[in-house]
């Protein structure tokens, strides 16, 4: 009989410490991405980024001319132009990316956050 208990109390152990990590994992890539992407400023340069967020998983060499900036719940659409891009990219279940965008004189202009249906 206390094998049947051990063996159920198992099973239960099991899923609760998978909820329990994943969430803990969840808080900790709010704390490590969101805190510091709502902290650039526009016109940051590349360093200043990069001692906020830390190096990029993926540099970006595309233009664009219609850019978003994002800061807090207000998001602007203007025109201007964007180079190059660092692009911050956690393991997260809902596949979110955060880009930041850089003009020719390597100060930030474009500031959003890319996250899968």
């Amino acid at each position: 009989m206390h094998l049947i208990t051990a063996v159920v109390a198992g099973l239960v152990a099991i899923p609760v410490a998978l909820v329990l990590a994943w969430f803990v994992y969840s808080r900790y890539i709010i704390w490590r991405y969101d805190q510091p992407f709502e902290r650039v400023a526009r016109g940051a340069t590349e360093e200043q980024v990069i001692a906020l967020m830390g190096k990029p998983d993926r540099i970006v060499s595309e233009h664009e001319t219609h850019l978003v900036w994002r800061a807090g719940e207000h998001e602007e659409n203007f025109e201007g132009d964007c180079v190059l891009q660092f692009r911050y990219i956690p393991w997260s279940p809902s596949g979110d990316e955060y880009v930041i965008g850089f003009d020719a004189s390597r100060h930030a202009v474009s500031k959003y956050e890319i996250t899968s249906p």
